[in-house]
């Protein structure tokens, strides 16, 4: 039997790392008003809706790339089965791959580690909705 090609592997505490909390307020509202056409009545309806009425800010997600022996050769490679977590060595962004390996490190945080990298990372800024119908 082999080993699974990829598995997911902390390198720190599972909960060592988290995005920004998430708040935001909505208003929507409801109007409809009936209208004799057709020989019956029509509904015609407003619906305006604001979300995130105050504009509030987040970060919900980023980067999460982390360098190790198999994708950086100047990284000490472990056994991910059998090495316990806290006995891997972290190498600080700010260092070379010489200083990395000089201090035997384990794995690295990789230059945009936590840092969004696209629109998607952001909460949703404030928008407008507007929905108009008729219903028969």
């Amino acid at each position: 039997m082999s080993p699974p090609y990829r598995v997911t592997y902390n390198y720190t505490a599972p909960d060592a790392y988290h995005w920004s909390d998430i708040k935001h307020t909505d208003i929507g509202v409801n109007y409809s008003f009936r209208v004799p056409a057709f020989g019956s009545e029509l509904e015609l309806y407003v619906n305006p809706r604001i979300q995130n009425v105050f504009n509030e800010r987040a970060v919900i997600g980023g980067d999460t790339t982390v360098f190790d022996a198999t994708n950086q050769p100047y990284l000490a490679a472990f056994n991910p089965f059998t090495t316990p977590t806290k006995s891997l060595v972290e190498c600080p962004q700010s260092n070379t791959p010489a200083q990395c390996q000089a201090m035997g490190a384990n794995w690295q945080k990789g230059p945009y580690f936590g840092k969004p990298i696209g629109a998607w990372n952001y909460q949703t800024p404030r928008t407008f909705f507007i929905a108009l119908g008729v219903r028969f």
